[in-house]
């Protein structure tokens, strides 16, 4: 029974957070049309607010897309997550240090969540190195 409910709930954290950074990785690469204008509404100007290189917007948004395809992957998924808290603790850093703390919310929320999805799946960390019988 215990198995069964880790597992249900480990596929819902797969699909929430697919969803979460699918949308997310996909605003920092591609613009959306507003009043005519290509443009990238909410994070053309925020990492220049940050002084960080533009370049890494879109790193930033690929890790996203990427991990967010691999949350549905066997054998991936532990992987995925331990990225994601990763991305996500970096993201505290860069908040706390432009002295934004309300906006830390979101991304610790998202760090514990990949977390949690990272123990559930902990057997699969090796699936891909597993002697087969």
């Amino acid at each position: 029974m215990k198995t069964r409910i880790t597992n249900i709930v480990g596929w819902i954290l797969s699909i929430l957070l697919f969803a979460l950074f699918a949308f997310s990785g996909a605003s920092k690469i591609f613009p959306i049309e507003v009043s005519g204008e290509l443009t990238n509404v909410f994070w053309d100007g925020r990492f220049a607010s940050w002084e960080l290189p533009i370049w890494l917007q879109y790193f930033v948004g690929s890790l996203e897309i990427l991990g967010a395809v691999a949350l549905l992957i066997k054998g991936l998924r532990p992987y995925a997550g331990i990225g994601f808290t990763a991305l996500m603790i970096g993201a505290i850093g860069v908040y706390l240090m432009n002295l934004e703390p309300g906006m830390v919310v979101r991304p610790v929320i998202l760090a514990g969540s990949a977390a949690i999805l990272t123990w559930i799946r902990r057997y699969e960390l090796f699936y891909f190195t597993r002697p087969r019988a």
